[in-house]
Order: C-alpha cells, then structure tokens, then sequence
C-alpha cells in the first residue's frame, strides 16, 4: 500500500477534475520531475485515471503522450484525499 505524504496530497488536490501535468507542477510549484514521478506512482496505485490522450498505460513512457494526458482522481484517490 502506498502512503499518501504532503506532496502526494498536493498532487491529489489538483486533480479533482482533469488536469494536465503542466497544470499540476504550477498549482503545486513542485518540480515537474516530483509531479511526474507522482504522477505515474498515483496511477500505477490507482489513485488517479487518465481520461483523456494517448497514454493509457504509463508503463510505456512516452513523454510527448504524458504531456499531453490528463488525469483525474479515482474514487480511492478522492478517498485518500478525503482522509489527508
């Protein structure tokens, strides 16, 4: 099981409706190699969904496909969100 940090939290945050990493690295001022790597655990984790774009599965890193994908909470991760 994944524990859900401060950072992870902020990521979370940002995604209740679909956002693209672009958007998650300036709401969080995270760096955009931490969103990224959040990013691909959360979905890995099933805390987060790609809804739209031609990544679907992240094992596959494209990174032109990443930028443009954008990604949704999933109920488990509202649920973490809920808990953080």
């Amino acid at each position: 099981m994944l524990e859900i940090l401060q950072d992870e939290l902020k990521v979370l945050a940002c995604l209740i409706h679909p956002e693209t990493p672009q958007t998650v690295t300036d709401e969080t001022q995270l760096p955009s190699f931490v969103v990224k790597d959040i990013l691909k655990t959360l979905h890995h984790h099933r805390y987060i969904k790609a809804v739209n774009g031609p990544l679907r599965n992240l094992s596959m890193f494209d990174a032109d496909g990443f930028v443009s994908t954008r990604f949704q909470l999933t109920a488990k991760g509202l649920e973490a969100l809920s808990k953080g």
